[in-house]
C-alpha cells in the first residue's frame, strides 16, 4: 500500500485489521511528512519505515511480523504500541517525548530506555527474553509490567 503521494496537514492513516480477507504486507508513508498517527495493527508487515515522519505522535503496529522497529529521533512520538511481533532489540533512547510503551509478546533480548525517556510512565514488556530492564532514568514511571519482580528484573 503506497500512501507516499498523499500529502496534507495532520491527517491520520488507519489501516486496521483484515480488509475483505486481504492482509497488508507493505506500507509506504515516507512522503507523508504531516502524519501524526499511524495505526497498522493486524497485518503481515515485516518492516515499517517512519524515519521521515517527524510529526508522528502515535504508532500502533501490533500483531504483525516485524523483526525490528527503527524510530530514530522522533521527539513527538508519545505512544508506541508494537506488541505481538518478533522484535528482538528495541532502542528507544532517542525518544524524548515517549510516555507509553507496549512491547509485550515479542522476542526482545534487549530494551534500551535512557535519559531522554524521562516522560515515560507506562511500560508493558512482559513475555519477552529480557534479562534486565533499566528504569533508573525514568522517574515518572508508575506502571511497569514484566515477568520479573521489581527487585530481580529492574535497576
Amino acid at each position: 500500500m503506497d500512501l507516499s503521494r498523499i500529502q496534507g496537514t495532520k491527517w491520520r492513516l488507519v489501516s486496521y485489521r483484515k480488509i475483505s480477507f486481504c492482509l497488508i504486507y507493505k506500507v509506504n508513508v515516507s512522503k507523508c511528512k504531516d502524519l501524526d498517527t499511524l495505526i497498522c495493527d493486524n497485518n503481515a508487515l515485516t518492516n515499517i519505515n517512519v524515519s521521515n515522519n517527524y510529526k508522528l505522535t502515535r504508532l500502533e503496529c501490533r500483531r504483525n511480523q516485524l523483526t525490528e522497529l527503527d524510530v530514530p529521533y522522533h521527539s513527538y512520538l508519545h505512544q508506541l504500541y508494537c506488541s505481538d511481533n518478533q522484535i528482538k532489540i528495541l532502542d528507544l533512547t532517542s525518544l524524548s517525548g515517549l510516555e507509553i510503551l507496549h512491547c509485550y509478546n515479542n522476542e526482545l533480548d534487549a530494551l534500551y530506555l535512557g535519559y531522554y525517556n524521562s516522560e515515560l510512565h507506562d511500560v508493558r514488556c512482559q513475555n519477552n527474553n529480557l534479562p534486565l530492564v533499566d528504569i533508573s532514568c525514568n522517574p515518572l514511571l508508575v506502571s511497569l509490567y514484566n515477568n520479573e519482580t521489581l527487585s530481580d528484573g529492574y535497576t
